[in-house]
């Protein structure tokens, strides 16, 4: 079959197989218009071992009628060693010789001997920028921030003979009916039974964190970003009745911004029938403020969490416009943890370098983390990042929002350096990055037995262990681990899973 786009995508490296929203949610918008869409998931992959086929395959699907073929990066490997998990340690300075050999010879065959078939990117981060400065000269366009509209545009265009702007860039994508959005994925996307998918409730943010690089922060709960409970039905019973799906990665970047969302979800579950698995970004604030969110997600299904803390010292904490406060965050988190159930996965997030932090304050509570004084399952510790103002005057970035620390660091104590990193008072860019990394080793040394398996979403990547094993449950699997036998065992079944998985999808590409 011929097809009028071909859209590759990944979240490379994982260590089982995974999907990411973006391309499927353009694909299911051009088929609502009336074009058909090819993804092929699971790229760096078949690149790496079944790279002449997947020339020959999209060879053979490209036509009179095919208008371009898209790269999907942010999440994805196209150049280099494979990153583990890590894809913003993709190193600088790749060229397009580090790039997979049967990608490069696709893309010079479309370029040369396909010349009316346009060649897109989306997506953020270093990749991106690295697969645009090496294929500059063969990319049409690079389409940056939310892609509903900008897709449309950029067909239409070309069917109309008008020339596309090399970028374009869309925040906010407001003419796209995410309200009633329909299903995203399809049964010719090759979703296998039992898999774990991403599920979008809502766009943007209803907060303000002065470090939030993402679009839309600050926008009222309205219903144009939130998703109708019949839209949200309709997909969770689709995906049930066609791939067996009932676990769930939820993208939204805060979702239980209202209670009435949670209960709109939650009724929306209920009418399934059907016993699901949830994982959510979950603000501790309102679940404090809400006490009752924390007994409907728990009707919902939700077995994992990923919370924002970023620091427990209360006035940094107040600085980034988050002022819980550590006790009532702490008993909020336990609080948590008792409703949810031992096998829950409870991840906080956390940042070295914001105001007023400094190594004595940072030592307090990182050491209360690091001897399991909290309800927290696994941590990340990051430094604090931000986007030098030469980059920013530049525009030679992926970002289409910049966060309130990027364009006013002197305000909040930070001065640039001559290399476009920052220090202030209490730490060096380099100090804070060291730090974060002492704590995150002495956090896995105290607990030996994959830590990392439960760790932000990793917990709910482990449920595609069912897609080899159906009958395996979430209790099942996030049972605990406490040698070096049941280790060793664990392993085994994810090696041997992630294998079966990426065959099986192989053979129903190929």
């Amino acid at each position: 079959m011929k097809y009028n786009a071909i859209l590759f995508t990944d979240i490379s490296d994982y260590f089982l197989p995974m999907r990411v929203h973006g391309a499927y949610n353009i694909a299911a918008h051009l088929r609502e218009h009336g074009y058909t869409v090819k993804i092929i998931d699971h790229q760096a992959w078949l690149w790496e071992n079944h790279g002449k086929e997947l020339v020959n395959l999209v060879e053979s699907m490209i036509g009179a009628e095919t208008i371009f073929i898209g790269f999907s990066s942010t999440f994805s490997r196209y150049f280099g060693e494979p990153f583990y998990m890590k894809p913003r340690n993709i190193k600088p300075g790749l060229k397009k010789k580090d790039c997979f050999p049967y990608m490069l010879e696709l893309i010079s065959r479309v370029y040369l001997m396909h010349p009316h078939v346009k060649l897109l990117l989306g997506g953020q981060g270093l990749q991106t920028v690295t697969f645009y400065e090496q294929f500059k000269d063969e990319l049409d366009c690079w389409i940056r921030g939310l892609g509903e509209d900008s897709i449309l545009t950029f067909v239409r265009n070309v069917e109309q003979g008008i020339e596309n702007p090399p970028i374009i860039s869309d925040a906010a994508s407001p003419i796209f009916d995410f309200h009633n959005q329909r299903n995203v994925f399809d049964i010719e996307d090759n979703i296998l039974q039992h898999e774990v998918l991403p599920l979008a409730i809502s766009r943007g943010c209803s907060f303000r964190c002065k470090f939030c690089t993402y679009p839309l922060i600050g926008r009222n709960s309205s219903e144009e970003y939130i998703r109708s409970e019949e839209s949200i039905y309709s997909e969770l019973m689709y995906n049930y009745e066609n791939f067996s799906t009932s676990s769930y990665m939820i993208t939204d970047d805060t979702f239980n911004e209202t209670t009435y969302k949670v209960e709109r979800v939650l009724r929306a579950v209920e009418r399934t029938g059907v016993d699901m698995n949830f994982w959510a970004y979950t603000r501790i604030e309102l679940l404090h403020k809400f006490p009752e969110q924390i007994e409907l997600l728990g009707q919902m299904g939700m077995k994992a969490s990923f919370f924002g803390l970023e620091s427990l010292y209360e006035p940094s904490a107040k600085a980034i416009g988050k002022g819980l406060g550590r006790d009532k965050t702490l008993d909020t988190l336990q609080h948590v943890k008792d409703s949810w159930g031992d096998t829950s996965s409870l991840h906080g997030s956390f940042i070295i370098g914001l105001p007023y932090e400094t190594r004595e304050t940072a030592d307090e509570w990182t050491k209360m983390l690091i001897e399991g004084e909290t309800a927290l399952d696994t941590i990340s510790c990051n430094f604090l990042g931000m986007t030098s103002d030469y980059i920013i005057k530049s525009g030679h970035t992926t970002k289409t929002f910049f966060s309130e620390f990027d364009l006013n660091k002197e305000k909040y104590g930070y001065k640039e350096t001559p290399d476009g990193k920052w220090e202030n008072k209490h730490w060096t860019w380099e100090e804070a990055d060291l730090y974060a990394k002492d704590v995150l080793k002495s956090f896995a040394e105290r607990r030996p037995y994959f830590t990392w398996i439960k760790s932000a979403q990793s917990s709910m990547a482990c449920m595609n262990l069912k897609v080899t094993n159906p009958e395996l449950t979430w209790e099942d699997i996030h049972k605990p681990i406490n040698n070096d036998d049941e280790a060793n065992e664990f392993e085994s079944m994810i090696n041997n899973s992630r294998d079966i998985i990426l065959d099986m999808y192989k053979e129903k590409v190929l």
